[in-house]
């Protein structure tokens, strides 16, 4: 019944995206609101299709966090659907994307429409650099940049240092940082057909305020959104119907019903 919901829906899925690219399509020679009021109408509608077809609930907690001023916002990465409730929910965003992506016809157009930011590969300082400068150029009076700390996908269970490029649009644009987690790879793995039912639950946390020093910035916004985000997937596991556990997360069901927090890059229990 899983495989055949998940069939259905990633039918539904893909049909219902193409649909609203072409109004993205349409939309390109005008004012990039009407490409941004598409994107986010198309974001708030998946949670629907999720719902009926594959019985996945979505759950945001800590919306009262989210200001209406220029922030930095850190999310872990785990799939995709993450970067769909994030655009549904999120105003202005900004958001960083792999540069392959914007060779896609119509999705890659309007990415470039919005003036999202391509991550370009070739060489550490250099794609920095880019990040930094592109993010100070682009964001608006109000706006929101978006950028995974981990800097790619990480499974359930994985505990990542985080990566350069978060620290150095922390330093350089002088913004607070929202963390956000989330165990929305439990129920939509990365490059996986299937989609389990459960509850999804992402949630938006106090912001870390701006301008601290490096070592207590990067110790505050990893423990904070690791400690949360192994505790959403520790939630996952004592529902009455939990997602399967991928083998990265194996000792986190083992643990389910622990206390745990992160410090220092290490997992504590009680």
């Amino acid at each position: 019944m899983i495989f055949i919901r998940s069939t259905i829906f990633n039918i539904v899925f893909y049909a219902h995206m193409i649909l609203w690219l072409i109004f993205c399509v349409l939309a390109l020679p005008f004012p990039k609101k009407y490409t941004r009021f598409a994107m986010k109408n198309w974001a708030k509608q998946v949670p629907f299709l999720l719902k009926h077809i594959c019985n996945i609930e979505i759950e945001i907690r800590g919306k009262e966090h989210i200001p209406n001023r220029a922030i930095i916002v850190a999310p872990n990465h785990q799939s995709f659907l993450e970067i769909i409730l994030l655009a549904a929910h999120l105003n202005f965003a900004l958001m960083l994307f792999k540069s392959s992506l914007g060779y896609i016809p119509a999705f890659g157009w309007s990415l470039h429409k919005l003036r999202f930011i391509p991550i370009i590969r070739g060489g550490r300082s250099k794609t920095i650099k880019f990040m930094v400068d592109a993010a100070k150029t682009r964001i608006l009076h109000n706006g929101q940049v978006m950028i995974f700390p981990e800097g790619t996908r990480v499974s359930a269970g994985e505990v990542r240092n985080l990566k350069a490029g978060v620290i150095a649009i922390y330093e350089a644009m002088h913004l607070d940082c929202m963390p956000v987690a989330h165990n929305a790879g439990l129920f939509w793995p990365r490059h996986q057909w299937m989609k389990y039912p459960g509850k999804v639950v992402m949630e938006f946390m106090p912001i870390i305020p701006k301008d601290l020093p490096r070592l207590e910035f990067t110790e505050r916004l990893h423990s904070t959104m690791i400690t949360r985000k192994l505790q959403l997937e520790q939630e996952a596991f004592c529902a009455d119907n939990p997602p399967p556990a991928p083998e990265t997360a194996k000792w986190l069901e083992e643990i389910k019903h622990k206390k745990i927090t992160v410090k220092d890059g290490k997992v504590e229990t009680i």
